[in-house]
């Protein structure tokens, strides 16, 4: 059953092959993102095998801005937690701006007694 927050997730494989569940555990996780920012548009996984080791690259598109990851271990699933890792950070990261950013009230006027108008400062 797909989630009202879920988005598309490709994931391609060079010089290796990874079983259908390796690949559905990989989406399971990315989908987890979801939780920290809810605008997510889609995420592209690569996970390329260079000689011994595997590089993982994680780019994933929201509103405004693009986030990228990568990873480098001799193990394959190490090299994606530790990029899905980073890339929970750089959202983590992405939504506190955000927050931060958000417009202030603009400060109001006030009559006095004798109806000057006068700026509150607070």
């Amino acid at each position: 059953m797909k989630n009202t927050n879920d988005f598309n997730v490709s994931i391609t494989c060079r010089h290796e092959e990874f079983s259908n569940d390796f690949k559905e555990s990989i989406n399971n996780q990315l989908q987890k993102l979801s939780k920290f920012y809810s605008n997510i548009i889609n995420a592209n996984v690569t996970i390329d095998k260079q000689n011994s080791f595997f590089r993982v690259d994680i780019s994933i598109n929201v509103p405004g801005s693009v986030i990228i990851a990568s990873y480098k271990d001799y193990d394959s699933k190490k090299a994606i937690d530790s990029a899905i890792e980073k890339v929970e950070r750089q959202i983590k990261k992405l939504k506190s701006k955000i927050k931060e950013h958000r417009v202030l009230p603009k400060k109001a006027a006030v009559e006095t007694e004798d109806n000057n108008i006068m700026e509150d400062f607070e």
